[in-house]
């Protein structure tokens, strides 16, 4: 029983199945002619839509567009600004690089040139050093080689003198460095073979002078008072005598001495014989 009513229930189920699906379908044909009737209506609103929806793109666009071509222009313009400024301010420093690049290679051809002359100037002073230097060489050697000549000429021609005596001339002189009588310092010099000195001119006045201290000389007036003699036994023609004298003030003045330092002036004073004097002997170079 259970079996049959349950296949009844399913025929009922069917049934209503059956009616259901034809009510859906009428259901589905309204709402097929509903939804083709609002789909044309909403085919024409979304075409304005989306007609709409590209109007608002293209006019976005056209002013992103509008907006990116005014940045780059501002961009460009700013660019080209600072590119001025850059080129301008590289122009500045490389007319500034030049022209300190020129000075110095001016000054440095400048110095160049002042040390080639320098260097020329030095190598022509040094050139003219060795030449004076071998000039010297050269005069030092000759004048040696003239006095040696000299020395020997004057040799040949006037001789020469002891040592420790003294050359004037042709003739030899020895200057004593002790005191005597004029009578024991004549006898000294005939003993070294010569004579109380005999002077005969200015020049040898002078020279005699540089002895620097008084000296007898080879005159007297021992034979005849007032008439002065030589040792050599000429009379005296010129004499050297200092203002005043002879005068044989206190009598008995009868030699003659010379006293360069008088007075710092030069000449002959006659005084006693016994005074004691340094002297000086002449006698001719040996030939």
């Amino acid at each position: 029983m259970q079996i049959i009513q349950t296949d009844m229930e399913t025929e009922n189920i069917y049934a209503n199945v059956n009616t259901i699906k034809g009510k859906e379908l009428k259901t589905d044909d309204i709402q097929q002619q509903s939804s083709e009737t609002s789909n044309s209506g909403m085919r024409s609103a979304d075409r304005r839509f989306v007609f709409q929806r590209w109007a608002a793109v293209g006019l976005f666009g056209v002013l992103l567009l509008t907006v990116i071509i005014a940045l780059c222009v501002h961009y460009n313009t700013v660019i080209g600004n600072l590119e001025k400024k850059h080129n301008s301010h590289c122009s500045i420093l490389k007319t500034n690089y030049t022209s300190e690049r020129d000075q110095l290679e001016a000054r440095y051809r400048s110095c160049a040139a002042q040390r080639d002359q320098s260097e020329t100037r030095y190598r022509s002073c040094a050139a003219q050093r060795d030449q004076l230097e071998t000039g010297h060489v050269t005069c030092a050697a000759q004048r040696d080689q003239l006095r040696k000549e000299k020395s020997s000429l004057e040799l040949q021609l006037w001789g020469s003198c002891y040592q420790g005596w003294v050359r004037f001339n042709c003739r030899c002189y020895y200057i004593s460095t002790k005191t005597s009588t004029w009578y024991e310092s004549q006898h000294d010099c005939r003993y070294k073979g010569a004579d109380l000195v005999i002077i005969e001119s200015a020049e040898e006045q002078e020279f005699l002078n540089t002895a620097g201290n008084d000296f007898w000389i080879g005159l007297s007036d021992a034979e005849k008072e007032g008439t002065w003699k030589w040792v050599d036994g000429r009379t005296l023609n010129t004499g050297f005598w200092r203002t005043g004298e002879p005068n044989n003030a206190n009598g008995g003045e009868n030699c003659a001495n010379s006293e360069p330092n008088h007075r710092r002036t030069w000449g002959w004073n006659d005084i006693p014989c016994t005074h004691k004097k340094n002297w000086i002997c002449e006698m001719p170079v040996k030939q």
